[in-house]
């Protein structure tokens, strides 16, 4: 108990001491930062906006690591990451900030010949391939479902955006995902109706600890997703 208590004291004054050598620091930062991200933008926005911030700090070592944002954001709280890009979550956890960067419509998709003109149409009464439940997006999808009382027939549960594409493409079922920033089109065997009444958006952004020693870091990474957003 007693060597517990010093290694929580002593974390304390280590972070003190980091945030109070950042705030001072003009030039590129060296060391590492332990960054987390949804698989689901790791093709897309996240790439390019870590190119910037390497750009800025070329002796920084960055370390990813791709999960759920629930599973992120424990990762964030336990300080095993410094910071996670994820879906804006209900609600923020004590301790924690967020800062969105980028709103991404949500769409009903279907094989190219499936009728219908809207999503209601699209979706009910049809195998439906399910975003991940435990995902924060999985979530917001099911309660538009269930609020709209749209009825569909659950067949799969993926967890890759891809993989759920090429399914409905296969004319496997249908589905409902973002439309994700600075990705390819779909595939031409797809087509899309906005989902929600009103239309649906995750909004994605980056999760920190209020004292966090990498804040400034941080801040660069958010700077630089939300200027590849633009």
């Amino acid at each position: 108990a007693e060597g517990s208590a010093l290694v929580e004291r002593a974390r304390s004054v280590v972070q003190q001491w980091e945030s109070l050598a950042e705030g001072f620091r003009a030039e590129p930062v060296a060391g590492s930062l332990s960054l987390g991200a949804l698989p689901t933008i790791v093709p897309g926005i996240l790439p390019p906006a870590l190119k910037r911030l390497r750009a800025e700090n070329p002796r920084l070592k960055i370390r990813l690591s791709t999960g759920l944002s629930h599973d992120l954001e424990q990762l964030v709280l336990k300080e095993q990451l410094d910071a996670a890009a994820v879906t804006q979550p209900s609600e923020i956890a004590t301790g924690l900030c967020w800062y969105p960067f980028v709103r991404e419509p949500l769409i009903a998709i279907a094989p190219a010949d499936t009728p219908g003109e809207t999503d209601r149409e699209l979706l009910e009464g049809r195998p439906f391939i399910r975003f991940r439940r435990y995902a924060w997006a999985g979530r917001l999808i099911d309660g538009e479902l269930a609020r709209r009382g749209i009825a569909v027939k659950p067949q799969m549960e993926v967890d890759s955006l891809e993989g759920i594409a090429r399914l409905v493409e296969s004319g496997l079922g249908v589905s409902v995902i973002p439309r994700r920033h600075k990705t390819e089109s779909l595939p031409k065997g797809i087509r899309a109706i906005a989902f929600g009444d009103p239309p649906l958006h995750r909004t994605l952004g980056l999760l920190e600890r209020m004292e966090n020693p990498r804040k400034r870091l941080v801040k660069q990474l958010y700077d630089a997703l939300k200027e590849e957003a633009r």
